[in-house]
């Protein structure tokens, strides 16, 4: 049975009072994203079935399986981004972007789950762009900007392809539209 969406509504305010002692673990992931975005929209960022898992995980504390703990790794990148820029994550994922060809992350994801690795690339190349975009908050550091960012694409046992340095080139060419 698919759990309603209503029931786990987004309350990023409670996202970020979560307790810091136990972020990292799988469990942690699971409520930190769901909190964040709601479970409406991790089934468009996730899918129906791995948001459901989320879901089971922090309901019954549930397994997951490796493509969705990295997914939720990926996300919450994006959140920690997202909050030391003094912004909500929809202001990201409804944010149009060059790096997706002008389309915004949200809608990206809804045809590209984050599940996959090619989505987590992508993703990490938007969030590069948008922290690029969003002007400086009083206290925050451009590095530690830069290295959320950057390491967005990447895999735990693995290296982020292309972390060091900067990307050129590719997807400005083929978007000639501005959004």
């Amino acid at each position: 049975m698919a759990p309603e969406p209503t029931q786990y509504p987004a309350d990023w305010q409670k996202a970020l009072r979560m307790p810091a002692e136990f972020g990292g673990g799988v469990a942690w992931l699971a409520e930190y994203a769901l909190l964040a975005v709601g479970h409406a929209q991790l089934v468009v960022l996730l899918g129906p079935s791995s948001a459901d898992m989320v879901v089971h995980a922090v309901r019954d504390r549930g397994m997951l399986d490796r493509p969705v703990i990295t997914a939720l790794e990926v996300l919450r990148r994006v959140f920690d981004a997202v909050k030391e820029a003094g912004l909500r994550p929809e202001d990201f994922f409804e944010s149009p972007v060059e790096a997706l060809a002008g389309m915004t992350p949200r809608a990206y994801l809804a045809a590209k789950p984050l599940v996959s690795g090619e989505s987590r690339l992508a993703l990490r190349d938007a969030l590069r762009e948008f922290v690029a975009m969003v002007p400086p908050q009083a206290g925050l550091g451009a590095a530690r900007d830069a290295d959320s960012a950057r390491d967005v694409g990447a895999r735990p046992s693995a290296p982020a392809v292309g972390a060091p340095g900067r990307c050129s080139g590719g997807t400005a060419s083929r978007s000639a539209r501005q959004g």
